[in-house]
């Protein structure tokens, strides 16, 4: 089963990706001083930011798919007389958090 947090990690090498492109023009600039600076600094900067963002997202994600599990035991546990409100208001409540 594909889950948030599989399909997560699968942006990571994307993101270090672009990290690793800035490094490249970094190590081609070492005559400039200034320029190789200012892209290791711009490097760092994008570095942290992706790890926030990754960390966030990934709580995010463990969440909903903790909800996804919860929705599908619940729902083979409900009768079929309540079962189509209850998951509607589970699904309700866990694409809210996806939006979020």
């Amino acid at each position: 089963m594909q889950t948030f947090i599989n399909s997560r990690f699968e942006q990571i090498e994307k993101r270090f990706g672009e990290i690793q492109l800035i490094l490249d023009l970094a190590s081609s600039s070492r005559g400039n001083i200034d320029l190789y600076q200012a892209l290791c600094r711009s490097a760092h900067v994008l570095l942290v930011g992706h790890f926030e963002g990754l960390y966030k997202e990934i709580c995010r994600d463990v969440i909903v798919d903790i909800m996804l599990i919860v929705a599908i035991v619940e729902r083979s546990k409900l009768n079929t007389r309540f079962r189509g409100k209850v998951i509607t208001d589970i699904y309700t409540k866990m694409f809210s958090l996806t939006r979020s």
